[in-house]
């Protein structure tokens, strides 16, 4: 069922109060219209109990003025299965995007406003956002994602901008501005947050208005429109409740209207050229004013209608969606309006800081055709216990601002895959292992594995995990007694560890005993250390004998049984150097404090082992186990260093 809220006006006029007294003999006669005024008059006749002449002379005695705006707006919700492409009416959904992380980006960043930032609507510069031009935060007209990632060599900072400049960026009016080459460029910033809703709508003037390219023209005046307040009785699921909303008469709102448009503290953006020339303006004032008088023979409700609760047409004008710097408060940052004349309604906000949760709120500015009335005249005939009445009723157009949902979006960069892990050892070491972490290429959907206590539960729906360019940073947890679970590394990370340089990766040390089983799982944290999913289980142990040690690797599930196969050679063979030969070891090539390699290839090596292998030649025999012939392989490994012209000058 569709979500919706019924709106109601608290005061209630005395017939309707006692509907049941007089329901059953009520008459109404037929209407009669005039159209200078915009009136309709019809006359009510009803009898009643003659115990209740008293109340009767009191009710018609004191009627006054009533307003009538019952009405229902429907509102969108957030479909369930988050597919908002099959044509579902009223949905809405709001989420962070995450696309990359560029470092040099966020260090220009991080002490800058958010509306100092790009905006996406300003960034691509076309015909129609030119003028805008001195709004851009960002140096370049042509921007994609080699941009962002090398910014810090493009511009020192963001662009310097007068605080008029910036202040216009806090409301955005988008009208039918729609350029398909900067979204076909959203891939290109690193994240933003992505606002989309529909909302069904009742076309009394939005369609003729469009028409008549007079909808931006009709924001801009609304904006600066006077207000008062109105109250109403609004139901909401179930939830009742008498809210106090800003209101605007339209009939009154019709005269002052703005014939210029004003755009001195906000930016303004619309595929066709907005005509600001207040002559055309004052004439499609009057069109918009006649067209109302138009629609008011149809709008205007009966005095019988409103007492059989028929409901009044309301009409989305434009939508607010304001922007919050956290999950509360009620001042925005920033504001976007969006006349209501399409189907589907949709926002990219780039003005953002990963990690950050923002709100947003939309909001309706609607207009309730509803009708105001009065008795103009009545007579009671107390002999026969009758009442005979005259009900007048007039456009009473009421331009009303209402919420129609609010939720937050917080853009978090994609966890990391699970590390590639490797470890290794020296011939003669006594308690020392060593461990090559790296971060892996490629994405995977997951179910996330709970590890500690701070983790979030896990779920049963699928994660996206995803390699980005960053500095490796990995967790390690180490156990000396088998697991039965993931659970079993809760508090026992052993540490946090990164390279002392930029790197994906890192090698360390760790000291254990001895022909003792140890159970190792490693996690990659992205940038907002939001951690990867577990490697396997690796159970290390470092076998000793008197002058020697190995260590033995395998991958440890507390899931199955092991199964121990044995495999014989048959058609391939690899032969390639040892992981210990292959490694590039920092920490021997003294690289830390190195800001160039040029001419300084030669005298790097890769490797930590005693002895090398580069350079050096082996003899290699395979012999058939059926006709026990021998094939010998003579082999050099060499290492190449391929130099640059660079190198060579």
């Amino acid at each position: 069922m569709a979500k919706k809220k019924i709106i109601r006006n608290e005061l209630i006029d005395p017939l309707r109060s006692n509907y049941e007294l007089i329901k059953d003999s009520i008459e109404f006669s037929d209407l009669k219209y005039n159209f200078d005024t915009l009136k309709y008059s019809q006359k009510v006749k009803f009898s009643f109990p003659s115990t209740s002449l008293n109340l009767i002379y009191s009710m018609l005695g004191s009627f006054g003025q009533f307003e009538y705006h019952n009405c229902d707006l429907s509102l969108p919700t957030k479909p369930d299965n988050q597919v908002i492409e099959k044509g579902i009416h009223q949905f809405y959904e709001i989420k962070g995007i995450f696309n990359y992380i560029s470092d040099s980006y966020e260090r220009m960043i991080e002490d800058e406003g958010e509306i100092k930032l790009p905006n996406f609507y300003l960034e691509f510069v076309n015909e129609n956002n030119k003028k805008y031009a001195s709004s851009k935060a960002l140096m370049a007209r042509k921007i994609n994602k080699n941009f962002f990632e090398n910014i810090g060599r493009m511009q020192t900072a963001l662009a310097t901008r007068p605080l008029a400049e910036t202040s216009r960026l806090k409301k955005i009016i988008i009208g039918d501005y729609h350029d398909s080459r900067d979204y076909a460029s959203l891939k290109d910033f690193p994240y933003y947050n992505k606002i989309i809703f529909n909302e069904i709508n009742d076309d009394v003037i939005m369609e003729y208005l469009d028409y008549i390219n007079f909808l931006e023209p009709l924001v801009n005046s609304s904006l600066r429109r006077e207000t008062f307040p109105m109250n109403f009785s609004i139901n909401t699921s179930g939830v009742v409740e008498a809210l106090t909303l800003p209101a605007t008469d339209i009939m009154s709102f019709l005269e002052q209207i703005n014939s210029t448009f004003d755009e001195s503290d906000l930016i303004a953006l619309k595929d066709t050229k907005l005509n600001k020339s207040p002559m055309v303006n004052n004439f499609k004032k009057d069109l918009f004013r006649k067209l109302i008088r138009e629609k008011s023979y149809d709008l205007v409700k009966s005095y019988e209608s409103i007492f059989d609760g028929e409901k009044c047409k309301i009409e989305n004008v434009f939508f607010k969606v304001e922007k919050f710097l956290g999950t509360t408060g009620d001042i925005p940052i920033q504001t976007y309006f969006l006349p209501a004349n399409k189907g589907i309604y949709q926002i990219i906000d780039t003005q953002i800081k990963k990690d950050i949760n923002y709100s947003y709120r939309v909001k309706t500015v609607s207009i309730i055709y509803g009708t105001k009335y009065n008795l103009s005249e009545y007579q009671i005939d107390a002999e026969h216990s009758n009442a005979l009445c005259t009900l007048t009723s007039s456009p009473s157009y009421k331009m009303v601002e209402m919420e129609l949902l609010r939720q937050s979006a917080v853009v978090n960069p994609t966890p990391q895959l699970s590390p590639s892990a490797m470890f290794f050892n020296k011939s003669n070491s006594k308690n020392e292992i060593g461990v090559y972490l790296d971060l892996r290429i490629g994405t995977e959907y997951l179910k996330p594995i709970k590890v500690n206590n701070t983790d979030p539960s896990d779920s049963e729906d699928n994660k996206k995990y995803e390699y980005s360019v960053q500095q490796g940073v990995f967790e390690v947890f180490r156990i000396d007694k088998k697991p039965t679970s993931y659970e079993d590394f809760t508090n026992q990370k052993l540490m946090d560890i990164q390279n002392s340089i930029n790197s994906t990766s890192v090698s360390f040390k760790d000291y254990i005993l001895p022909n003792t089983k140890y159970y190792y799982i490693f996690r990659s944290l992205n940038t907002s250390l939001d951690p990867s999913n577990p490697t396997v289980i690796y159970q290390v142990e470092l076998l000793k004998d008197s002058d020697d040690s190995k260590i033995s690797v395998e991958t440890y599930d507390f899931n199955k049984e092991k199964n121990y196969l044995n495999r014989t050679f048959k058609r391939l063979i690899q032969i390639k150097p040892a992981f210990q030969q292959s490694v590039f070891d920092d920490t021997k090539n003294n690289i830390a404090n190195v800001n160039t390699f040029k001419n300084e290839l030669s005298a790097l090596s890769l490797g930590f082992a005693n002895q090398g292998l580069w350079g050096r030649k082996f003899k290699i025999r395979v012999k058939s186990t059926d006709s026990g012939k021998i094939i010998d392989f003579n082999i050099k490994f060499k290492l190449s260093k391929k130099k640059t012209k660079e190198d060579l000058e």
